[in-house]
């Protein structure tokens, strides 16, 4: 919350947070993508360039609508206009291109 960036790596995967900012993938990117609210609820939330899209989406701990997402050989992007999300990747995928905050 503090608009440090911090990844985690570790077993094949990269977890990172976001508040109120957005993060995007570049179409090499490939196999799955997980997202998950991480506290109070998180509102405006948009998946973009995945399997699954979401538009303007509410997500909260009780209901996890963006797991197990894929990549699809466009750029992908998450964001969040209000609240944290907690979005997990295969390794292999590096860091994301682009972070923005909001």
């Amino acid at each position: 919350r503090k608009g440090m960036e911090v990844y985690l790596l570790g077993e094949g995967i990269v977890v990172t947070a976001i508040t109120n900012e957005s993060i995007a993938f570049d179409e090499m990117a490939e196999g799955m993508i997980s997202v998950f609210c991480l506290g109070e609820t998180a509102t405006g939330v948009w998946e973009r360039g995945l399997k699954y899209e979401l538009e303007d989406a509410s997500l909260t701990c009780d209901r996890a609508l963006g797991v197990s997402n894929e990549f699809t050989g466009e750029k992908g992007s998450i964001e969040v206009h209000t609240g944290t999300l907690l979005i997990l990747w295969e390794e292999k995928n590096g860091l994301p291109c682009e972070r923005r905050q909001k």
